[in-house]
Order: structure tokens, then sequence, then C-alpha cells
């Protein structure tokens, strides 16, 4: 695998997981991440992990140390998956706090399950404890119909759609993550809140409300004079 990375300089995004990148021994991940770090067309590293959740007493001071080292060179993401409030323990918190001062970011990738975490209530309680526990929602996933065992869990799209558009204006903008659905790559989920134009202007609708708004749009002859290329 290195050496196909090393061959192609079109790469600059790398994604340890798997399984889960902090089930590796910290030797192995020291030289994963040094070996990366080495290629001089490699600009980000990712790690996927759920440990911090599942078992945090994992991450002790030597990983912590290697995160830094290697994070110094170029930038880490660490991106977890928590699905519900409350997989966040006074213990999992502070793991996530001591990771948080080590990485350029730790970015959360939640599932919306039935009966787990779909409802505006769960969701937003969701995404506004992971924020003040120093993690940022980035993705929400539709529950995949790929595995037919987890059909039950799987939430209408429209639904999901409901629950995200309701954060606009109730929660903290950084706390509202992407509504994606996995097919073939990751395509957003999210409706439109543009309208239309009327008279150079674009007619909004807040989402979390539905109230209509007139918003001006750029003027079409200054933006076309202003000498730019």
């Amino acid at each position: 695998a290195l050496d196909y990375i090393r061959a192609n300089n079109r790469i600059r995004d790398i994604l340890i997981t798997g399984g889960d990148a902090f089930v590796l021994p910290n030797s192995i991940l020291k030289w994963l991440l040094e070996e990366l770090d080495q290629i001089d067309h490699i600009k980000v590293k990712r790690l996927g992990t759920r440990v911090p959740v599942t078992v945090p007493m994992r991450v002790d001071n030597e990983l912590l140390d290697i995160l830094e080292a290697s994070n110094d060179k170029k930038p880490i993401r660490v991106v977890t998956q928590i699905n519900t409030a409350q997989e966040i323990t006074p213990l999992s918190g502070d793991t996530f706090k001591q990771i948080s001062r080590q990485v350029s970011a730790v970015l959360n990738q939640a599932v919306l399950l039935k009966g787990i975490n779909d409802t505006k209530v769960k969701m937003w309680k969701l995404c506004e404890t992971i924020q003040e526990n120093y993690v940022r929602p980035y993705y929400l996933f539709n529950c995949s119909y790929r595995n037919p065992q987890f059909s039950h869990f799987r939430v209408p799209i429209e639904t999901g759609r409901d629950i995200i558009e309701s954060m606009y204006g109730n929660i903290s903008g950084d706390a509202i993550p992407r509504y994606i659905a996995t097919a073939g790559g990751k395509i957003p989920l999210h409706r439109s809140n543009v309208e239309g134009f009327e008279n150079n202007s674009a007619v909004l609708k807040k989402p979390w409300n539905g109230e209509v708004v007139s918003y001006p749009d750029a003027d079409p002859a200054t933006y076309d004079n202003t000498g730019f290329s």
C-alpha cells in the first residue's frame, strides 16, 4: 500500500481505517505515520476510530505523543463515530479533550438510526454534547441499504431532512452535520432553500420555520465588470 501511495502523486489525503486505527499497536501506528509523513504529496492524514468511546483507556500518553509528533509535520484528523449523547461519559469526554490538544481536528460521523437518534431532540442533544466535548459534528449518514440485516434501523430520508433542517436557527452552526447518503460516493441529502428569483433577488425559505424572505443577489453588471478573471 505504501509503495502504491508513493508512486501516485495525485494522492494527497490518506485514511487509516479498516477496522479501527487505534487498535493498532503504538509502534505500528508510529511507523505508519512516519512513513506517510515522508511522502511529499501526502498533505493530510485521517485516523478512523471508535476507541475513544469504546475503550478510552487505550488512548495512553505514548499514543498522544505519536499523534502530536505527526501532526506537527502534517495535519492529522481523528474521525470517530458517536451515535448517541450517552456515549459521551466523563472518561470518553476527557479522552477526546486530550486528543484534541494533539491533532488538527476531531470529527464525528454519526449514522441516523431508528429508535436511537431519529428525533429532533435526540439529534440536537447528540450534536451539542459532542461539540461541548471537543468533537465537531461532520457527517450524519443515512443508514446504508447495502446491509439487509440492518434494514430495521433505516430511517426515511425525509425524516432525516426534517431533523437536520430543524437545527438551523436552533443550535450552533458548527454543530450541524452534513446529511449524507453513500451511493457510489458521498451524496448530500439537504433540501434546496432557494425557492426562485424575482427582480434580481433570491427567494429564500428558512428551513427551521418555513418563512420566505427576499435576498438581493449580486448586481450582474457590477459582477461582469469587476476586471477580475
